[in-house]
């Protein structure tokens, strides 16, 4: 089977030009070895974004409404797959490997300069309207096996995210295997989040390891415009 690429074929006649900007301007770049490779790029707007597929079978869909902007991205196996459902804004890295990894951004985000790393079959999974400051890392697998001499366990495998919609992770945190983080949290700045300790719903965690310290908590996207707005309108 051969590689695929597929654009929507719309009404509107702007197209083309669009197909040439994501595929050969701004500084995008794209290779893709192996077979049965699937790239879908709906109507949405890369620049300087470098996409590398290596092995077979896997899909990368980038949805309608996205822009992304210095943006890596890299496919390494067999059965992988990177959807970005849009629409959204994202800048950074995703890494998928080995065999059936995935990734997957939901609607509405926001990225800025996030490395999402996926390996071992896992999956990230990010919810909808979700906003990663600058310096995020999210990272399924620690990338290196490491094993019980006596019993020949391994002692630290990979294993799935999960960030439920509406998550603020703030700047340089650190998002580890195995975390769950509920609906409407917040993580702290340079906080590191673990298995051992998963985030509420509606909750702000901070610290390392990530702690809870506050609940029932609703954040908001707008800023207030001034110092006096200071309660929340339900």
């Amino acid at each position: 089977m051969s590689n695929t690429t597929r654009l929507p074929w719309r009404t509107t006649l702007l197209w083309p030009v669009r197909y040439l900007i994501n595929r050969f301007l701004f500084g995008n770049s794209r290779k893709i070895r192996g077979k049965g490779n699937s790239i879908h790029i709906g109507n949405s707007l890369l620049t300087e974004t470098s996409i590398l597929i290596e092995g077979d079978g896997n899909v990368l869909h980038i949805g309608d409404g996205l822009r992304l902007f210095n943006v890596r991205i890299v496919v390494k196996g067999r059965g992988c797959r990177i959807v970005f459902e849009g629409p959204g804004y994202f800048t950074g890295k995703l890494i998928c490997g080995d065999s059936g990894s995935r990734i997957k951004i939901g609607s509405g985000g926001t990225a800025e300069g996030a490395l999402l790393v996926a390996h071992e079959g896992t999956s990230i999974q990010i919810g909808n309207d979700c906003a990663l400051g600058s310096g995020v890392t999210i990272q399924s697998s620690d990338t290196h096996a490491i094993y019980d001499t006596l019993s020949g366990k391994r002692l630290n495998p990979a294993q799935d995210i999960e960030i439920q919609r509406h998550v603020w992770i703030a700047q340089g945190a650190t998002i580890l295997k195995g975390s769950v983080i509920g609906e409407g949290a917040v993580i702290g700045a340079r906080a590191l989040v673990t298995r051992a300790n998963p985030i509420p719903p509606s909750a702000i965690a901070v610290g390392i390891p990530a702690q809870t310290v506050s609940r029932n908590i609703h954040w908001t996207r707008e800023r207030t415009g001034g110092k006096n707005e200071n309660r929340l309108s339900l």
